[in-house]
């Protein structure tokens, strides 16, 4: 019952050892945005960066959580059967 055999985790493709859960939607996060950071340390003004207000040097997406194919919830749910011959 581990990740890597349920029906909600889809590997990476580079690190297969780890993959992305999909059981519930993407949680959002906040990120920095290290370009305009790096611009203030470096001397720019910030109105030359939109350095004005922290909100200039957040981001806000979604993701899925990240997992290890070894790792195992509560919500486990088995990979469909496809029928094909292993």
């Amino acid at each position: 019952m581990t990740c890597d055999k349920c029906r909600f985790w889809l590997p990476d493709h580079i690190a297969l050892e780890s993959g992305e859960c999909r059981r519930y939607a993407p949680s959002a996060t906040l990120g920095f945005r290290f370009d305009r950071i790096m611009a203030a340390i470096l001397g720019v003004k910030a109105e030359e960066t939109r350095l004005a207000h922290l909100e200039d040097v957040l981001e806000r997406h979604a993701e899925w959580s990240i997992t290890e194919a070894d790792d195992w919830c509560g919500e486990f749910q088995p990979k469909p059967d496809t029928g094909a011959a292993v």
